[in-house]
């Protein structure tokens, strides 16, 4: 090869270089778009379904629990920590998804905590596709921590006098009213999209579905029960323009009043008055802890 040929390409050459940087371009791209609500439940199924094969196994193994809560965190036994080093492949994605799929009762009081100080980091940075990428992550977390409603609703309720409540709701009653919550969210969410990053709004909601379907299938919810239950309620959200009013004629037309109706559905309050009543008032006072628009617009809100 002579010396000029080491330092320039051919043009045959040159246009393989241009044709590989584009593929790898379009690959990148292809990396960053939203893979829909299926495929990102699918793969939060699949990533539950090997955790828990995996720690099933070392708990065989060892003779105790892998995985214990305790006040200031969640514990991972040093075998399933060993475990998972060795597997190559998928190894740091399982530890990841330890607190997903084993969720410790205290973490959402340790999200709320921490998020004002999370939406301050927001502050005053420019919008663009990566960093709404990195907006909806965030935000998809804070909800599907705070999807509570429903029992808090029936404790309340349980406070007034009311005994037509069991005591602690079924595993099977927490997966569909917290889906029934996280579908309400979504909702929600979409709406004040809309009116403060109308830009990036499709964006934004796009990567929020599939975070929230990905982390929802982490805690054992099914796919296609995911996938079905946030179209269904889209559509039927999409026609109330109100979400609460003080009209009692009104009141079934709006958001929250038919939203509290899905949620009482599984432990039984869909017809029940006082629970719905609750169950949006719960509801407004966690959406606005959420802080949306300082998180999406990156700037404080000015009073009106």
């Amino acid at each position: 090869m002579s010396l000029f040929h080491r330092f320039f390409l051919t043009a045959g050459e040159r246009r393989d270089v241009e044709q590989a940087r584009n593929m790898i371009q379009r690959a990148l791209q292809e990396a960053r778009k939203p893979k829909g609500c299926g495929q990102s439940a699918a793969t939060g199924a699949d990533t539950r379904r090997r955790l828990l094969t995996l720690v099933g196994d070392v708990e065989k193994e060892i003779g105790q629990l892998a995985i214990v809560f305790a006040a200031d965190g969640t514990l991972t036994h040093p075998r399933l920590i060993e475990a998972l080093y060795r597997r190559r492949d998928d190894g740091e994605l399982l530890k990841l998804s330890i607190s997903s799929c084993f969720m410790n009762p205290q973490a959402t009081q340790y999200v709320n905590q921490a998020w004002p100080v999370t939406v301050k980091q927001y502050q005053h940075r420019q919008n663009n596709e990566e960093l709404i990428n990195e907006k909806a992550a965030a935000l998809a977390a804070f909800v599907v921590h705070n999807l509570n409603t429903t029992v808090e609703a029936c404790k309340q309720l349980t406070a007034t006098g009311f005994d037509g409540i069991q005591q602690e709701l079924t595993p099977e009653q927490l997966i569909l009213v917290r889906l029934e919550e996280a579908a309400c969210w979504y909702r929600v969410i979409d709406e004040l999209a809309y009116g403060f990053i109308s830009e990036y709004r499709a964006r934004f909601v796009d990567y929020l579905l599939d975070t929230l379907a990905h982390q929802l299938a982490l805690q054992g919810v099914p796919p296609d029960l995911i996938c079905r239950t946030m179209a269904e309620r889209s559509e039927e959200y999409s026609r109330y323009r109100e979400w609460v009013s003080s009209d009692a004629n009104r009141m079934a037309g709006t958001l929250l009043w038919n939203a509290g109706k899905h949620a009482g559905l599984p432990v039984g309050l869909d017809r029940h008055f006082t629970f719905i009543i609750i169950f949006g008032t719960l509801f407004l006072e966690r959406v606005k802890r959420a802080l949306v628009y300082k998180l999406l617009t990156g700037k404080e809100k000015h009073p009106t």
